[in-house]
């Protein structure tokens, strides 16, 4: 593929990776194309963009989030346009790490995700509500292993 054509992005794991250049260096060489690390929002603003290209081309807005593995990205936007974009430190794995390192699920250890998840998103919490939106969709695996309620 021509490189024009190509974008190999990283995201957090590459933000906050210690030998994120080594990494890069290596990706490159095999791939044939540049590495380039992104930040939180331009992540967002992506991820919004792959997820209305696979939805129907409704009015209204609609609210994507975006789980990964270190971070988790919060988008509003309509149609094919975003419009708040936000990527805060909290993701799957950086909590699990942080709160379950033995994979053992404790009441206290809960309360403290749980406390951290709140306190990230008071950051958020009142701008987002105040925009609004119709519909919410979530992207990637780790939000399709939450149940539907």
């Amino acid at each position: 593929m021509p490189p024009a054509a190509v974008q190999v992005v990283g995201t957090n794991a590459l933000r906050v990776a210690r030998n994120a250049h080594e990494f890069m260096t290596r990706a490159e060489d095999v791939l044939g194309y540049p590495v380039e690390i992104i930040a939180g929002r331009e992540e967002a603003r992506l991820i919004y963009l792959g997820v209305s290209h696979t939805l129907s081309d409704d009015s209204g807005r609609r609210l994507v989030i975006d789980i990964g593995g270190g971070s988790t990205e919060f988008i509003i936007g309509e149609r094919f346009e975003p419009q708040e974009l936000e990527s805060l430190h909290m993701g799957c794995v950086s909590f699990r790490n942080r709160y379950f390192p033995d994979g053992k699920i404790t009441r206290k250890q809960m309360d403290k995700a749980v406390t951290h998840a709140e306190q990230e998103l008071l950051n958020i919490r009142q701008h987002f509500r105040s925009k609004g939106w119709q519909s919410a969709v979530g992207s990637s695996g780790s939000i399709k292993q939450l149940p539907v309620c």
